[in-house]
């Protein structure tokens, strides 16, 4: 289109907005406004139900990871797979030791301490076990078998200390014994917890007074 000369076609007008526009949005906000109280509480009520359903999933997810790593290192310890006691050793090692050893050995403590000297390094170390005197002898469950690092050292020194209930032990003449021969004299829990993780041997030692 030319008729003016410029040589450029004319751009259509761009149209204003009428008075009715504004109008418009502020009835949709005064109709939003105007939404009953019930709307506005069933939405909230779906809102939260689905936060709820996400909550919910997110813990059976987290229960059900826990019910499977639980079966897999009880039925790894009643098959006595190295794998599995590696793994949890070298666990407790690194986080379960440290926090026990906080407490262990104190009046009330679950734990006791068992100081023991390496065989080849001749370092001091100190693992938490449950141990449980029985008049002039003490016995520790090994649910890590007889291969672990601080019964050979016990069985190679002859000798440990032992800090049970606030009082330091010297335990002399270690030796292997079959749980079954002092299971009776367990805890219950602790006959539980032998049974369960199928415990085969124990740590037995003399006090020396």
């Amino acid at each position: 289109d030319r008729r003016h000369g410029s040589g450029r076609p004319l751009r259509p007008r761009r149209r204003l907005p009428g008075p009715g526009a504004a109008g418009s949005r502020a009835a949709e906000r005064a109709t939003e406004a105007a939404r009953p109280a019930d709307v506005w509480d069933r939405e909230a009520l779906m809102f939260w139900q689905q936060v709820l359903q996400a909550i919910g999933a997110v813990a059976a997810s987290l229960v059900l990871a826990f019910l499977v790593a639980s079966a897999i290192v009880v039925l790894g310890f009643r098959a006595r797979s190295p794998r599995i006691r590696r793994s949890i050793a070298r666990l407790n090692r690194s986080v379960s030791n440290p926090r026990q050893l906080e407490t262990a050995g104190q009046p009330g403590a679950p734990f006791s301490v068992v100081r023991h000297r390496g065989r080849v390094s001749g370092r001091e170390f100190t693992t938490p076990v449950g141990a449980l005197r029985e008049g002039g002898t003490v016995v520790v469950p090994l649910p890590y078998g007889t291969g672990a690092d601080w019964v050979q050292n016990v069985l190679s020194a002859g000798e440990a200390q032992l800090e049970c209930e606030g009082s330091t032990l010297r335990l002399v003449r270690p030796r292997i014994v079959p749980v079954e021969s002092i299971r009776a004299s367990l805890p219950r829990g602790d006959r539980f917890a032998t049974r369960l993780f199928r415990v085969t041997d124990a740590l037995e030692a003399d006090v020396d007074d």
